[in-house]
């Protein structure tokens, strides 16, 4: 949360392209004065759960890592957690920038995310660039099932109803 302005600006980038944006918690750094260690353990516990359900849901997550702790493109705990399990379900990975000093860096790259180079917008070039698949259902859950079951299979694409739905009834 060391960098909320930049999260939120690139949040405004990527809404204005049509995308739908879940940031974490924007409080998460505030409220932990006078907590005992079990009430932090809770609070802490709380927003972790938050944010896997968000990735839970998503077909992507972003991590806004610049500069921190005098490393460039620094990515912390919270966010390596949060990597992890958005690959081990198959969902991309963006880094706005390189993640090159730190001591988890082979796993980082282990999971294969796409480096931005500092441009939020390449999100966006990479989204186009997939193939689309097309679904006879307009249910945003099949949609999103079948985005989840493709990318868990390895698959990158972009899921749409298809254009030319029609209803088939027996006519016995």
């Amino acid at each position: 949360m060391h960098h909320i302005n930049g999260i939120v600006e690139a949040k405004k980038k990527l809404e204005a392209l049509g995308y739908e944006i879940e940031t974490p918690d924007l409080s998460e750094n505030s409220g932990y004065e006078g907590l005992s260690d079990e009430q932090r353990a809770a609070k802490k516990d709380r927003l972790i759960r938050q944010h896997m359900d968000k990735i839970s849901d998503s077909d992507a997550i972003f991590v806004y890592n610049e500069e921190k702790k005098g490393v460039p493109g620094y990515v912390g705990g919270n966010s390596l957690m949060e990597m992890a399990f958005a690959y081990a379900q198959g969902i991309e990975i963006f880094l706005l920038n390189d993640a090159t000093e730190m001591n988890y860096t082979d796993e980082i790259y282990g999971m294969g995310p796409i480096v931005l180079s500092g441009k939020v917008d390449a999100i966006h070039a990479y989204f186009t660039g997939l193939p689309k698949t097309f679904v006879s259902s307009k249910s945003p859950i099949k949609l999103r099932a079948v985005s989840r079951g493709m990318r868990k299979a390895g698959i990158r694409t972009r899921v749409y109803p298809s254009p030319h739905l029609q209803t088939f009834r027996n006519s016995r």
